[in-house]
């Protein structure tokens, strides 16, 4: 849908894009990107009439078809004390054999997020940074490993890294609320950001590139004037003040938004504590 203007009438431009959260970008991808898979029992539970590992493993083979050409990447999972495994080494994405690999992914064992994180140091000795580590877990360390510990010490070794972690069905509750503690230390300790995800949709949200995500312009009588992609054109708009509706999980909404004559206004989203933040810079 096109922006709606009166011909001559003084315009001005509305540019979205992501910010630097968010990471996995066509234009702004990680050079080097390592997926971490939690693979452990309870991701063998019953999930939206599945289970939480064959929705993990769906919306990662997604995931890796949107992955551009020439980024490298591997693929470790974990589940058992002591037990991770890099079933893809770190190399330039081959999408077919990674989407055959994911496949393959079984549940089983505990929760040693710590030594998974340990493991990732020989997973990156190949390349040179930037490093984007993505971890996707539905629970807190049953190993008695510290992996905020282990993210620290990736960043003490000179790795050039940040932790990016979903957590995936975390739930609520005392227990959930630990998990969600030492989850974002991971992510903050490097950099990284935390995201919740509650659904299959938010998990897909999570892993999606953010240049499909959508939004809607509406004027002040409320009619939609313009939809379009994050990234995407800056449609030309009459000046005047609109709302933005982004299509994120709840819906991020921007009131106010000013459109000046001859001028671009940006909004720029980034992921936050478990959802989404925007930032309005006017001319």
């Amino acid at each position: 849908m096109g922006p709606v203007r009166a011909a001559g009438e003084a315009t001005g431009a509305l540019e979205l894009r992501p910010g630097g959260e968010l990471a996995l970008t066509a234009t702004g991808a990680p050079k080097n990107l390592l997926i971490i898979l939690d693979t452990s029992s309870s991701m063998d539970e019953s999930f939206e009439n599945s289970t939480k590992i064959a929705v993990a493993k769906q919306v990662l083979e997604d995931l890796v078809k949107t992955i551009p050409a020439g980024t490298n990447v591997a693929l470790r999972i974990f589940g058992g004390c002591n037990v991770s495994q890099l079933i893809v080494p770190m190399g330039p994405i081959n999408h077919a054999a990674l989407s055959t690999k994911i496949q393959t992914i079984e549940a089983g064992g505990a929760t040693p997020i710590a030594y998974a994180l340990e493991q990732a140091k020989n997973d990156f000795a190949s390349v040179s940074g930037p490093d984007l580590i993505l971890l996707v877990t539905d629970g807190i360390e049953t190993c008695h490993g510290d992996p905020v510990k282990a993210a620290e010490s990736l960043i003490s070794s000179g790795y050039n890294l940040k932790i990016h972690v979903v957590g995936f069905d975390i739930g609520e509750g005392a227990e959930a609320s630990l998990a969600r503690a030492q989850l974002k230390k991971i992510a903050a300790v490097t950099g990284g950001v935390y995201f919740d995800a509650r659904s299959s949709t938010e998990l897909r949200q999570a892993l999606a590139l953010p240049t499909q995500i959508t939004y809607h312009v509406y004027d002040q009588a409320g009619t939609e004037v313009f939809t379009g992609k994050l990234s995407g054109a800056a449609p030309k708009l009459p000046a005047g003040t609109y709302r933005v509706v982004i299509d994120t999980v709840p819906p991020t909404v921007v009131n106010n938004v000013v459109i000046q004559a001859q001028q671009t206004t940006t909004i720029t989203i980034n992921r936050a504590d478990g959802g989404y933040k925007t930032q309005v810079n006017s001319p």
